[in-house]
């Protein structure tokens, strides 16, 4: 049972650092430092089909989504059934990252192949599947009440005003990223995204900055609290297994990825083989629609529409 708790925390991240406690507490009463750099798989997704193909196959709006915006992306299926869902970053105009598990990028890169979309995939896998070398990109949160104040104190003043999950792009030192307007758990902050050979400097001057503040730094184990707090379920159980004509991409995925292998944990029992989610369910809000542009879904599950 440990070696299979053990498995689902961050990979290379301290599973503590001054103790679960004291890291939970930081970012509701002082501030907070989160390394999300080395557990997540990023999907760099570029071409002239980019946007098109990421509309066709989720359920979010892609009108009004801004270069430096972020939003959580919902693929689903064709009958508005949740594949999973992440975190996409419209990079520039014809280039996103796709960040989280890797099942989402396995829909969008299987459907976009299948599909003939003119667009090129660069996957770069969470550090505890990346064969060897370093991450790409770094990804550091500042969260908490004090948040803003160090991050005052980090660049020498107040980051440009920007709107929740947008960003923008600022100096430290001389090293170029970008930050995202980022709160966890209603609190304050940014996340801080750029190239990883700049990671350790920007991290020392993050911790640097940090030391009035009581800095804390949050480990594995305080790591997965959040999305409780929030009431975000960061996993869903991809809607993938039953339907037949899934059947192809049932066998292209592999048997022993995160899909062949995923956890059915928990206490509901269902005469039902499988009881995938909709968008709706999950209050994804009006930036969703219940399922992908030129499909024909159902409503909720017990409705008419």
């Amino acid at each position: 049972m440990e070696a299979e708790r053990r498995a689902l925390d961050p990979e290379v991240v301290e599973r503590e650092y001054t103790g679960w406690r004291e890291e939970q507490a930081a970012w509701h009463e002082g501030v907070a430092l989160l390394n999300l750099s080395h557990h997540m798989y990023d999907m760099f997704i570029e071409g002239p089909d980019a946007t098109r193909l990421l509309a066709d196959l989720g359920a979010n709006n892609f009108e009004n989504f801004a270069v430096g915006q972020a939003k959580q992306y919902i693929p689903v299926t064709r009958d508005g059934n949740i594949v999973t869902d992440g975190i996409l970053s419209r990079d520039a105009e014809n280039t996103y990252t796709l960040s989280g598990i890797p099942t989402a990028q396995h829909w969008v890169q299987y459907h976009g192949e299948q599909g003939g979309y003119d667009v090129t995939y660069v996957t770069d896998p969470s550090s505890a599947f990346r064969k060897s070398g370093d991450p790409k990109l770094f990804r550091y949160q500042i969260q908490g009440p004090l948040a803003s104040e160090l991050v005052e104190r980090a660049f020498g003043g107040p980051l440009p005003p920007t709107r929740f999950f947008h960003s923008s792009p600022v100096t430290l030192d001389g090293m170029d990223f970008r930050a995202l307007r980022h709160g966890m758990a209603g609190q304050a902050g940014y996340e801080f995204i750029g190239a990883w050979e700049h990671a350790e400097a920007v991290k020392e001057a993050l911790l640097r900055a940090g030391e009035p503040f009581g800095l804390v730094q949050v480990g594995a184990l305080a790591y997965a609290t959040p999305s409780v707090e929030s009431g975000w379920v960061p996993s869903p159980v991809p809607g993938i297994y039953s339907d037949p004509e899934l059947l192809a991409y049932r066998r292209h995925i592999a048997l022993y990825g995160i899909e062949g292998q995923r956890p059915l944990g928990g206490s509901f029992s269902s005469v039902s083989t499988s009881t995938p989610s909709w968008p709706g369910s999950r209050r994804y809000g009006p930036g969703a629609s219940t399922c992908p542009s030129g499909s024909v879904c159902p409503g909720p599950p017990g409705s008419d529409g």
